[in-house]
């Protein structure tokens, strides 16, 4: 089974606090399953926190503040998600789709996507 995300895996895009993120999944042939979006967007306060407990304190990060966000299914082979963009810093995402009944998954094309999110003052 082969995916495709939108935007394609190796663009990299600057977003403004406020902006919307579409992300669409589309699986070249039908089948029972659902779509996931696998981010770091929404949960900058728990990815700093484990950089200053890594300086600190010397604990490894752990990557918590990854979490996996549902996608809706549009048409037969189509899902889509609109992410808020509301915090500053880099993030990154993955679409994946997984099959019913099955424990295995299916990737967009790896490459991480880096989003890079500023607020107005940043241009002053």
């Amino acid at each position: 089974m082969n995916v495709q995300q939108t935007p394609a895996t190796f663009s990299k895009t600057v977003l403004y606090s406020g902006d919307t993120l579409l992300i669409t999944l589309e699986i070249d042939s039908i089948l029972p399953g659902k779509a996931y979006v696998r981010t770091n967007l929404g949960n900058n306060s728990i990815r700093l926190r484990e950089i200053i407990e890594q300086v600190e304190l010397g604990k490894a990060p752990l990557g918590r503040d990854w979490h996996d966000i549902p996608m809706r299914q549009t048409d037969s082979r189509h899902f889509a998600v609109t992410l808020p963009v509301n915090e500053v810093g880099y993030f990154e995402f993955k679409a994946f789709f997984c099959r019913k009944r099955h424990r295995s998954y299916a990737l967009a094309p790896w490459r991480k996507r880096l989003r890079q999110n500023r607020t107005a003052n940043d241009f002053r």
